[in-house]
């Protein structure tokens, strides 16, 4: 069914549900269109209703979004503050501004709780709208903030591609005061692209420190170490679940780890993590979408017709984005999965990683580890 039929015949699966189960509402109100909703008291109360049921998950971003709810803008808000430091955050902080909830963002950043105002910086690090890198750029370079709430701003500029490009460009131009570029320089570190980094570092001041790269510990080495799979299973957990399942645990975003042990020897997962984009799994390629509002999504394409693009983020965060509204897209050679995963495990916690990743076979559980 179609159009006023189509609408007629979801509402009267609300209102015929009569045990008031969410999951039915939740289905039903992803298939009302917005005017719909807005004309029908039983549609609205059901949105009220499931929205509370969700809060707090991908589900509450993508109503609040379809059924454009400026009503929810500072629960929405709230979620980008506590959620600050999770992919729910960035897209919290993201769905606020297309809310036009600017101001509700610019009024906590300048709030008295620094604690505060550094987390909805931090949530605003990887939107990569024009909007969300203005408002960063605007406190690093304003006196008004302190000393520690500017450096956090310069520091999460760089923290989307969109970012990337124009701390690049503030540094090539010379608009950053001395004392702030190391911040900027420091934010690019997990750049996609490599080269920004290694170019954003040439304008640091002289005497500024760079951690040198870790090199990457060759199989030989970890091999001569006794790896615990107990021990492997945390360190994936902290490292790996973000992007990857393990039998239904974790989050489907990369390829699922479950039977890894047996498709490839101990050799190619230790490839696999420090070089992620020698051998890129198909379908699970990087695109990078350049929106006519001069927006730039970066993520998997989990589907796409031809009004809608589907994007999937680490954490289960997906997000629909109209065709229309994208003004070209090209798929990427970098992995999704970041580079330098490595530099930030021990050669001991690698060795353990690679006993519980290797173990991973066919009709093994990971509660059984």
């Amino acid at each position: 069914n179609t159009g006023p039929a189509k609408s007629s015949y979801l509402l009267a699966m609300i209102e015929g549900n009569k045990t008031n189960n969410q999951d039915l509402n939740k289905l039903v109100l992803n298939h009302l269109d917005n005017k719909t909703v807005q004309k029908s008291e039983i549609a609205r109360k059901a949105v009220a209703e499931v929205l509370k049921s969700v809060y707090g998950k991908p589900e509450y971003i993508d109503l609040v979004r379809r059924y454009e709810l400026k009503s929810e803008s500072q629960k929405v808000l709230n979620l980008a503050i506590s959620k600050s430091d999770e992919p729910l955050g960035r897209e919290a902080a993201t769905l606020l501004l297309d809310l036009k909830g600017a101001e509700l963002v610019k009024n906590a950043i300048g709030n008295s709780d620094s604690a505060k105002t550094i987390k909805v910086i931090t949530a605003l690090g990887g939107v990569g709208s024009k909007q969300s890198i203005q408002i960063l750029k605007n406190v690093a370079f304003s006196s008004s903030y302190n000393k520690t709430i500017r450096i956090k701003a310069a520091n999460k500029m760089g923290g989307s591609m969109s970012g990337e490009d124009d701390v690049l460009q503030l540094l090539r131009d010379k608009q950053i005061a001395k004392e702030l570029i190391p911040a900027f320089v420091d934010g690019l570190k997990g750049a996609w692209r490599k080269a920004i980094y290694t170019e954003a570092t040439n304008f640091l001041p002289e005497g500024s420190k760079i951690v040198a790269k870790k090199k990457a510990p060759t199989i030989k080495e970890l091999e001569a170490l006794t790896g615990n799979a107990e021990k492997g299973k945390a360190v994936f957990k902290s490292n790996c679940f973000v992007c990857h399942q393990v039998n239904k645990e974790g989050y489907d975003f990369g390829p699922n780890l479950s039977e890894i042990g047996t498709k490839l020897p101990k050799e190619a997962i230790l490839e696999a993590i420090v070089q992620p984009s020698a051998g890129i799994g198909f379908g699970y390629e990087s695109w990078q979408l350049n929106m006519k509002d001069g927006t730039v999504l970066t993520g998997i394409i989990a589907s796409k017709t031809e009004t809608d693009i589907d994007l999937k983020y680490p954490a289960g965060i997906k997000q629909r984005v109209k065709t229309s509204d994208v003004k070209s897209k090209k798929e990427l050679t970098e992995s999704m999965m970041p580079s330098g995963l490595h530099e930030t495990m021990s050669k001991q916690d690698l060795a353990d990683l690679l006993a519980f990743l290797s173990g991973l076979k066919k009709g093994k559980l990971l509660s059984n580890q």
